[in-house]
C-alpha cells in the first residue's frame, strides 16, 4: 500500500479547488496525508474542514522542512502497512485513472526495494509550453507513450531538466528513443517523489536544511553519494499546473515570491545557493563548480553523473514494469 502525502502552507483554496478532486477520486484504498507547515489561522481553519469532509488526516508539522515531513508520515503510515510514501506538490497530480493501484502494485513486486527516490514523467505546461503540453497530454490520451521532463540534471552535460523538446527552458533536448525504459537521474523531476520508508530511514540525514526548495534534491545526492540509484519511471505520468495556481489567488511561480523574501507559501530556509554549498561544496546551478570538490565524490554516482552525457543515454536503465 502507498501513503499519499501533501504538505500544506496557506493554499487550501487551490488544494480543494484542484488537488483534492484529481487525487481523491483516483486514490482508491491508498491513505492520504496533509501536513501543514505554520499556515495562518485561517487558512488552517479551512484546510482541517476540507481534510475533514475527503477522509484526508489532517497534521500540523512537528518540525519543519521536508525530510522532517517525511520522518512524520513514515511514522503515521507505517502502523496502516504502507512501504512507500509518494508526495505531490498542489500544482501536480496524476494522469492516469490507475496510476496508484499501477504504481503500488511495482512497490509491492519488490522491484524498487534497493533505490533512493522514484519519479515518473512529468508532463509540465510551465517548462514544456502550452501547445506542446496539450500535444503530450492528447498523445497520452490515445495510448501513446510521451516523453515529458523526466529529470533534474544540475551535473550531466546539457540543460538542468532531462527532457526531448526543445523550449525557450531547454536548449539541449535528449533522444527520447533512449528514454523509454525506467532509468537512473541524477534528482527526479519533483512534481511528484516518492521514498520507501526503509531506504529514508536507513540512508537519509534529515538534519540538512533544505525546507522546500531542493528538499528532494537534497534528498537525492544523499542516495548518489552512497552510490543508490535515483530512478524515474517512463509510463507513469504526472501533470505539473502551475498555470491554474492564479484561480485560487495563489502566485503562479511561488519561486519569485521566494526570489523576494516572501514565505508566505514555501519557507525560504535552504532555497539560496548558500545553503546548497554549505552541504555540497559547490552551486547546484553552476556545474563547472563541482570541480573543485570532485576529489571529495570521487568513486560515487555524484562523479559519475559529472562526466556523464545524457544525450547518449541514461546512466543506467532497468525493464520495470507497473
Amino acid at each position: 500500500m502507498l501513503g499519499i502525502l501533501h504538505t500544506s502552507r496557506n493554499n487550501f483554496r487551490f488544494l480543494e479547488k484542484f488537488w483534492i478532486p484529481k487525487i481523491c477520486s483516483i486514490s482508491g484504498n491508498h491513505p492520504i496525508l496533509n501536513i501543514d507547515e505554520d499556515s495562518n489561522p485561517e487558512e488552517k481553519a479551512h484546510g482541517i474542514e476540507i481534510c475533514k469532509q475527503n477522509n484526508i488526516t489532517f497534521m500540523d508539522r512537528e518540525k519543519r522542512g521536508m525530510h522532517q515531513n517525511l520522518l512524520t508520515a513514515a511514522r503515521f503510515f507505517e502502523p496502516k502497512g504502507v512501504k512507500y510514501i509518494i508526495w505531490f506538490q498542489i500544482d501536480s497530480w496524476p494522469l492516469q485513472d490507475n496510476f496508484f493501484d499501477s504504481f503500488s502494485t511495482l512497490c509491492e513486486s519488490g522491484q524498487l526495494d534497493n533505490f533512493g527516490v522514484i519519479g515518473y514523467n512529468g508532463i509540465a505546461q510551465n517548462i514544456l509550453e502550452q501547445n506542446l503540453y496539450d500535444q503530450l497530454v492528447k498523445e497520452l490520451n490515445n495510448g501513446g507513450k510521451p516523453i515529458g521532463i523526466i529529470g533534474r540534471s544540475p551535473l550531466e552535460k546539457g540543460d538542468m531538466w532531462l527532457c526531448p523538446h526543445k523550449t525557450r527552458r531547454i536548449k539541449y533536448p535528449i533522444p527520447p528513443e533512449k528514454y523509454t525504459k525506467s532509468f537512473a537521474v541524477e534528482s527526479v523531476a519533483w512534481f511528484a517523489a516518492c521514498i520507501s520508508i526503509k531506504m529514508l530511514r536507513e540512508h537519509i540525514d534529515s538534519s540538512h536544511k533544505f525546507y522546500f526548495h531542493h528538499s528532494w534534491d537534497d534528498l537525492c545526492f544523499q542516495f548518489l553519494a552512497k552510490n543508490i540509484y535515483n530512478i524515474s519511471i517512463a509510463d507513469l505520468y504526472v501533470t505539473h499546473r502551475p498555470d491554474l495556481k492564479p484561480h485560487s489567488d495563489l502566485p503562479e511561480r511561488s519561486v519569485r515570491f521566494a526570489y523576494k523574501g516572501d514565505d508566505r507559501y514555501h519557507s525560504l530556509v535552504g532555497f539560496g545557493d548558500d545553503a546548497w554549498q554549505q552541504v555540497w561544496g559547490f552551486s547546484y546551478d553552476k556545474r563547472e563548480t563541482f570541480k573543485k570538490v570532485k576529489d571529495r565524490y570521487k568513486g560515487t554516482l555524484l562523479s559519475k553523473y559529472y562526466s556523464h552525457d545524457p544525450h547518449k543515454g541514461p546512466l543506467k536503465s532497468w525493464n520495470i514494469e507497473p
